[in-house]
C-alpha cells in the first residue's frame, strides 16, 4: 500500500531541491550535453593520464573533437563548471581554462582543435588544464586521428 501522505513528502522533496540554483545549473548542463546517439561517443581503448596529456601537447599532436559530442561551460564565483556528453567537472577558475573551454565549446568537429601551447600553456600546464584535457581525451569526447 502506498501511503496518502507521500504525495506530500515527495513535494516537499522536490521543492526543497529546486531552492538550490547550483544543482539545478549543473543538472541542466549535463542533460543538454548529453550524447543524443549513444554509442556515437565512444572511449578510447586505453586511457591516458595528465601527464601524458602533457607530452601529446609538447609533441604538437594533434587532437580532434568528436562531432557527436556537446560541450558547454558556466562560470559560477571561482569555479568554472565544464559540461561534456553528459557529465559535469568542476575546476577552479583561470582565464586559460575558460579560454581553453570556449574554443572548445564553439569547435564543429571538422578540423583538428588548435591546441596552441603558447595561448593555453604559457609557462607550465596547471593540473586543471591537464585533468580536463584527459578527462575530455578518455570521455572519447576529443580523440587523435588514427
Amino acid at each position: 500500500m502506498i501511503p496518502s501522505d507521500i504525495g506530500a513528502e515527495l513535494q516537499a522533496m522536490m521543492l526543497k531541491g529546486l531552492q538550490d540554483t547550483t544543482q539545478i545549473n549543473l543538472w541542466f548542463g549535463r542533460y543538454m550535453t548529453e550524447p543524443r546517439i549513444a554509442d556515437e561517443v565512444v572511449p578510447p581503448e586505453k586511457t591516458v593520464s595528465p601527464s601524458k596529456i602533457q607530452n601529446m601537447l609538447e609533441n604538437d599532436t594533434e587532437f580532434w573533437l568528436n562531432s557527436f559530442s556537446r560541450i558547454a561551460y558556466q562560470i559560477e564565483e571561482q569555479q568554472l563548471h565544464v559540461f561534456f556528453d553528459g557529465e559535469s567537472h568542476s575546476y577552479s577558475y583561470s582565464k586559460e581554462l575558460e579560454q581553453l573551454v570556449e574554443m572548445l565549446s564553439a569547435e564543429t568537429g571538422v578540423e583538428a582543435l588548435n591546441l596552441n601551447m603558447d595561448k593555453f600553456f604559457p609557462e607550465k600546464t596547471t593540473p586543471d588544464l591537464s585533468s580536463l584535457l584527459c578527462e575530455l581525451y578518455n570521455r572519447g569526447t576529443i580523440f587523435l586521428e588514427t
